[in-house]
Order: C-alpha cells, then structure tokens, then sequence
C-alpha cells in the first residue's frame, strides 16, 4: 500500500524526490543506486547536487530555444 506525502518520513520524501531529480537531470530513474546505504547527510548531499545539476540542465535548455 502506498503511503501519502503526508505519511511519509522526511527520509522517505528525500528519496521520492531524489527518484524524481535524478530523472529530470538525466532522463531515466537510477537503477544503480542504492539510497537505503547512504546516510541522511550523504543523501542530503546526493539532493543537493542534483539540484544544482538540474538547474544547469535548465539553463542550456532555456539557452537552446
């Protein structure tokens, strides 16, 4: 059964939305990656440069059109 976002832990949100930015950066959703052995502070980390990475991503596509 799924959980709501409500529902869901901070460490379970951090990973939904590590899923979800690591797809919008590189298109596909990360099957090599294990987040259950990273720390919260590493997937912190992990979040955090995927941000940064997405708003690159952005910036070339806006510069494209």
């Amino acid at each position: 059964m799924f959980k709501s976002w409500e529902e869901m832990s901070d460490r379970e949100q951090n990973e939904a939305i590590y899923w979800d930015l690591y797809k919008d950066v590189h298109g596909f959703r990360p099957r090599h990656v294990n987040l259950q052995a990273m720390s919260d502070e590493e997937l912190k980390a992990e979040l955090k440069q995927l941000d940064e990475e997405l708003g690159r991503v952005l910036a070339e596509e806006k510069q494209r059109e």
